[in-house]
Formats: C-alpha cells, sequence, structure tokens
C-alpha cells in the first residue's frame, strides 16, 4: 500500500542556516545519527530541487509526525550575520521552487489515492503546542521559527479547491 494515504501535512521547513547540502547531510548523520534525511527536498538559493528522499520514504522533519509528512526545506531562513535570528531569506527562485514542489507532492499524492481533502500545508513551528489555546501559534509558543514565515497563510490556497471547509481542519497537536 502506498504511504500517500497517510499524509495529512506538507511541512515546509528552512534550514535555519546557510551551509551546504553536505554540511547539513554530515550534521545529520555524524552529530544526529539519523540513518534517513530531514527532508524529502531541500531547495537551493537558485531554487534548484535537490531530492533527498522518495515521497514513500519516511523522512526526520518532525519527530513524532513523520509517517503523515511529506517535508520540503530551503536554504537560509535565518539571518546571514545572526544565524539565531529568524528571517524569511527566501529567494524568487526559492519561492518558486517550494510552489513547485508543493504541487509535484499534491500531484504524487493523488496518483497515489489521497484524495487531499485532509491534506494541510504548514510551517514545522505549527506542531508546536497553542499554549494559549487561542488557536494560534504565537512566536513564543513555537519549537522553532520554522520556517520563518507563515507557510499555512501563504500556500493555503492550493488546497481550497480539494476541499473548501480547508480552514476548519485543524492544526497539528504537538506530542
Amino acid at each position: 500500500m502506498s504511504r500517500a494515504k497517510q499524509i495529512r501535512y506538507i511541512v515546509i521547513h528552512c534550514q535555519a542556516g546557510h551551509g551546504t547540502l553536505q554540511s547539513m547531510q554530515a550534521y545529520w548523520k555524524n552529530t544526529l545519527g539519523w540513518k534517513s534525511p530531514g527532508y524529502n527536498t531541500w531547495i537551493d538559493y537558485d531554487g534548484t530541487p535537490n531530492k533527498l528522499s522518495s515521497y514513500e520514504n519516511v523522512t526526520n522533519g518532525v519527530a513524532g509526525f513523520n509517517s503523515q509528512c511529506l517535508h520540503i526545506c530551503y536554504r537560509g531562513g535565518v539571518e546571514q550575520t545572526n544565524v539565531n535570528k529568524a528571517k524569511d531569506t527566501r529567494t524568487q527562485a526559492q519561492k518558486d521552487g517550494i510552489l513547485k514542489e508543493i504541487l509535484l507532492m499534491k500531484e504524487w499524492l493523488f496518483q497515489n489515492g489521497n484524495d487531499l481533502k485532509n491534506v494541510m500545508i504548514v510551517g514545522h513551528y505549527h506542531f508546536s503546542d497553542d499554549k494559549n489555546k487561542n488557536g494560534a501559534i504565537e512566536s513564543w509558543e513555537r519549537i522553532k521559527n520554522c520556517p520563518s514565515f507563515d507557510a499555512y497563510a501563504e500556500y493555503s490556497y492550493l488546497m481550497e479547491a480539494e476541499n473548501p471547509l480547508y480552514h476548519k481542519l485543524k492544526l497539528p497537536k504537538n506530542r
């Protein structure tokens, strides 16, 4: 059975740095001890998509939710001179690349039996607890400021055609 039917989230991430893909992969393997990559696709500054894993494979993007997710990451997401300060550093080429990858993921999901009605496009921080229960993940509630912009707001229009009640779907609950 295809993993596509289990997918509920297309998750957008930022690298939270400006290092190379090779340095990030070395960090996953040597520091974190991961056998699988953190994302399915990584988008470089020039918009080039780097496929890190088949959509069929589970990757390490959001602990506790990975079997339900496909992951896209873009290079950057923090200030060039202060990697502790989140900043939307996406180039236009990266924005185009992310959009293209979302559309490819949606196509794969649909072709493999997912009707897309319950698939949401969210940022990594949407998996944080809504501590004050106001329905929004405030900056102080976030496990991390990833992807440095509101992916849910930016890409929600891509799901409304499949489900006109898209905005009534529940954001993921953290552990």
